[in-house]
């Protein structure tokens, strides 16, 4: 009922030595300005520690005007790298505590911290299971594509706590 009152600083700073190699080493070294970043964490650290450490973040979210922020496929899709500037491409393929379905379908940012299913909303959320999950809908269709896509191509994939059992992930 709680999963969204992850202490964000605590949990940030999980990351931030992670992501301060990825700017030292592969960004400024390298001159490879995005690393796709794929989790199954639901809370939002990433975003927290890319904040501090001035990396953008590129995570689906799509500017709604009035209507605050809602996710769209097309954010990644349309993805292009600027020089010079530390991107992070945030993949949550189990969901985030950001993200919420509205009646209507349409999936929306909602804030951190909320109990579990914002009425008139829910949780646009996998749970780590077994048994199959529902991956034919969105953001989940779009999350697992582009894990694939960079499976293909990647020539580094560091695995961090996964306890993998997940049947689309094995």
């Amino acid at each position: 009922d709680h999963y969204g009152n992850v202490d964000a600083v605590k949990a940030a700073q999980l990351y931030r030595g992670l992501l301060e190699v990825f700017k030292d080493q592969l960004m400024e070294r390298l001159g490879i300005g995005t690393l796709p970043f794929f989790t199954l964490n639901y809370d939002t650290a990433v975003e927290d520690a890319c904040r501090k450490l001035g990396i953008k973040v590129v995570d689906g979210f799509a500017e709604g005007g009035h209507t605050g922020r809602r996710w769209d496929a097309t954010e990644y899709a349309e993805y292009q790298e600027e020089s010079g500037q530390l991107t992070v491409a945030l993949v949550k393929l189990h969901g985030s505590v950001r993200l919420a379905r509205r009646p209507d379908g349409v999936l929306v940012e909602v804030p951190t911290g909320l109990r579990r299913d914002p009425k008139p909303q829910r949780h646009a959320l996998l749970y780590p299971s077994l048994s199959p999950k529902g991956l034919r809908e969105e953001p989940f269709r779009t999350n697992y594509r582009l894990l694939r896509g960079c499976l293909m191509h990647a020539k580094l994939l560091a695995v961090i706590g996964c306890s993998m059992r997940d049947q689309e992930l094995n």
